[in-house]
């Protein structure tokens, strides 16, 4: 479209005075536009979904590093997706895929999540690869039957009629493929070797220890309190105390 434009502007500079302005059209102008602008939307979608999907999970979690993994995860399987798309099954990228891409960025949440939840909540070990193994162990049987059942479910859209259900059943079955591998090999390596050990990164248990120590120090501060303040004296104590001061006599 630019060598078009610029075509048309060298013939209106050499066109004699007077004559009208050249201009081009052509609906594959319209075509290309509205698929330029589908992939920018879908971009700018994914990123807007990407973000806060890191913005959940760090809410649920309260580990930092923990939901910048998840989101690095979530990214990957989208790129993943997207390749699947366009390489293998040789789709053009119009509005339904950019569409799917973006809707598929919850459903790649959800393998991610729940690894990285019972990750998080393995506190009694301070290995990362223990944590991770206590996991799998955990959710992993669970996650892989989910996975099992979306992806027989998703088999039957692939034999309908319409084609934009074949391209659901498609995405669908792409997608649950690519998020459980990705959620059960690569996120789970990532984790087992850089993944944070202990309660480390973790915001809620920083907020408790702060909260304990805090609570810690003002009841210190009450019993420092208690033994300076002066304590109160039995009726007999305080006549010996007299006496001894001589502002009693005794006959």
């Amino acid at each position: 479209m630019q060598a078009w434009d610029v075509f048309a502007q060298k013939i209106n500079a050499d066109a004699p005075a007077g004559s009208g302005t050249m201009l081009h059209s052509s609906t594959a102008w319209l075509l290309m536009l509205v698929e330029t602008e589908a992939v920018v939307g879908s971009i700018q979608a994914m990123g807007i979904s990407v973000g806060a999907a890191f913005i959940a999970v760090f809410l649920f979690t309260g580990n930092f590093l923990v939901s910048l993994y998840t989101a690095l995860s979530i990214v990957a399987i989208v790129i993943f997706l997207g390749t699947f798309i366009v390489a293998w099954l040789k789709w053009p990228f119009g509005a339904i895929e950019s569409i799917c891409l973006t809707i598929f960025v919850g459903f790649s949440v959800d393998y991610v999540l729940h690894i990285a939840h019972k990750y998080n909540e393995a506190h009694e070990y301070h290995s990362s690869f223990l944590k991770m193994r206590s996991a799998i162990t955990n959710i992993g049987p669970s996650i892989i039957s989910a996975s099992i059942t979306t992806t027989g479910s998703a088999i039957f859209l692939v034999f309908c009629q319409i084609y934009i259900f074949q391209q659901m059943g498609w995405l669908l079955i792409a997608n649950t493929v690519l998020a459980i591998f990705v959620a059960m090999l690569t996120f789970t390596s990532i984790l087992s070797v850089c993944g944070p050990r202990g309660r480390c990164c973790d915001m809620y248990a920083s907020c408790e220890k702060r909260k304990k120590k805090k609570k810690n120090t003002q009841k210190e501060n009450r019993v420092e309190a208690y033994m300076v303040a002066p304590q109160p004296q039995s009726p007999g104590a305080m006549a010996v105390q007299n006496l001894e001061n001589g502002q009693i006599e005794v006959l």
